[in-house]
């Protein structure tokens, strides 16, 4: 089976499985569904089984799904609570970004 890993058609059809297959499972055992994605490109990924490679379709999958993470990020951003706590929220940012 090692020879049919890695093939481009594999690595999409399992790549293409696992997005499907993330959010009925994360349903299913009650945790988020970008959880489970997660947890699935971790399990089929080159340090779990291994059937996704380090081929730069995979590198370039990841980085969609970097993209889309941050999407969902601004999704949930909320400007109206930003407003209100405006002051913690900027001073937590500058006091990060400073040296200590």
């Amino acid at each position: 089976m090692s020879a049919l890993v890695a093939t481009v058609e594999m690595t999409i059809l399992v790549l293409l499985a696992s997005i499907l297959a993330g959010p009925i499972l994360g349903a299913r055992f009650r945790v988020p569904g970008l959880l489970a994605l997660i947890f699935l490109g971790m399990l089929f990924g080159p340090f779990g089984l291994g059937w996704l490679g380090r081929a730069d379709l995979v590198y370039d999958m990841g980085a969609i799904g970097i993209l889309y993470l941050m999407f969902l990020a601004g999704l949930g951003f909320n400007i109206n609570a930003f407003s209100q706590g405006r002051a913690s929220a900027l001073g937590f940012g500058g006091d990060c970004c400073t040296d200590r």
